[in-house]
This record gives C-alpha cells, sequence and structure tokens, in this order.
C-alpha cells in the first residue's frame, strides 16, 4: 500500500469516513442474507460483552462478529465478504476491508498530541502509532490509555468502532491479565503471536 498512501491523501476526511462506512453498511447487509441463507445455521456463537450502553453493545458485537468470528467455514465475515462480493465493491472499499482485516485490539497510550494527531503506544505489541483524530481529538490527554481497535482507513490510521479510554489505576492490572492469558495460550500454542492472540 505504500506508494498508494500519497493517492488516498487526497481523498478528504469526510470522504474516506463515508466509504468506511458505506462499505460497513454492505458488510452487515451481506452477513444478514448469510445468516437467512442458513450458512450459520448450527454455529456456536458466545460473546461475552455488556457495554456501556445498548449503542456501545451493539457496536462492539457487530465489529466482533464482522472482522474477529471465525465461521465454520473457517473464514471471518470480512475475508467472505471480499471473497464472495469484491466485484460489489470500488477499490477504496477493498482497501479498508482488506485493513480492517489486518486491524486488532490492544491497549494505547497516549505519549503526544499535534494538531488533529495522536501518537500512541501500543502497550501490548510494543509499537508506536500516529493516529489521526480529528473527529474527537479532544477527548485525548497524553498519559491517557484507550482499549480499542485501530486501522488504516486508505492512508490514514484511526480507531475504529468503539474504543474505550481505560481507568489508569487499572492499566497495569488490565496489561497483565491479558499478557498472563496470552501467555497460557502460549504455552499450548507456541507460534502464536501476541497480534493473532
Amino acid at each position: 500500500m505504500g506508494k498508494n498512501k500519497d493517492y488516498y491523501r487526497q481523498l478528504s476526511n469526510d470522504m474516506i469516513l463515508r466509504l468506511n462506512e458505506g462499505v460497513t453498511l454492505k458488510l452487515m447487509k451481506y452477513i444478514q442474507d448469510f445468516l437467512k441463507e442458513g450458512r450459520l445455521q448450527d454455529a456456536a456463537i458466545s460473546f461475552d460483552y455488556i457495554g456501556l450502553n445498548e449503542r456501545d453493545t451493539y457496536i462492539v458485537f457487530n465489529t466482533w462478529f464482522s472482522m474477529d468470528y471465525i465461521t465454520p467455514y473457517g473464514k471471518s465475515f470480512v475475508r467472505h465478504f471480499l471473497e464472495e462480493r469484491r466485484h460489489e465493491i470500488s477499490k477504496y472499499e477493498k482497501q479498508i476491508l482488506e485493513e480492517r482485516e489486518r486491524s486488532y485490539i490492544s491497549l494505547y497510550e497516549v505519549i503526544n498530541i499535534r494538531g488533529d494527531n495522536v501518537t500512541v503506544f501500543d502497550l501490548i505489541c510494543k509499537r508506536v502509532e500516529i493516529l489521526y483524530q480529528p473527529e474527537n481529538i479532544d477527548m485525548f490527554e497524553i498519559g491517557s490509555v484507550f482499549l480499542g481497535r485501530i486501522s488504516d482507513l486508505l492512508g490514514r490510521k484511526k480507531f475504529i468502532a468503539v474504543f474505550h479510554q481505560i481507568d489508569i489505576k487499572i492499566k497495569n492490572l488490565l496489561l497483565n491479565s491479558i499478557l498472563n492469558d496470552y501467555y497460557s495460550c502460549k504455552s499450548e500454542e507456541p507460534m502464536l503471536k501476541i497480534r493473532e492472540y
């Protein structure tokens, strides 16, 4: 994607957000069709999250179900959609979904804010990301910690879906809990990478 970043930067933030919203609606429609066709009839779906409110729970569930849930066919719904309906989406929408498919949930600490850009440190994967967040820049403070998912939206990295600010007092507790669980899983799957966890 590197050589396309300058090309994508010609798109306004509003246009990118509209493309993201549009392809999300197409993906959700595809999932509805998938379910109506009975292709997930006997599959077990376990989701244990209660959000801050009904909307929060709905968005988190849909994000998890579309990107992280693996169907009995061994694929996420994003992968199914890209394989079966690729011809129905633009190259921009395809790129958004491919990047979304690579995204993962992590714990991020804000280390810098400059204009509409927020620099965060991924406390789990130990890497720095620069995010473009003009629509909610006021909610970030240096030192604040967020649990969320970052994706590259056509050359601009952003938090996507719902992301939550974590009380700084529980940061280490949460981080240790996540890492302990990861190492427990890794003992059973030695090749497991932290981003895959």
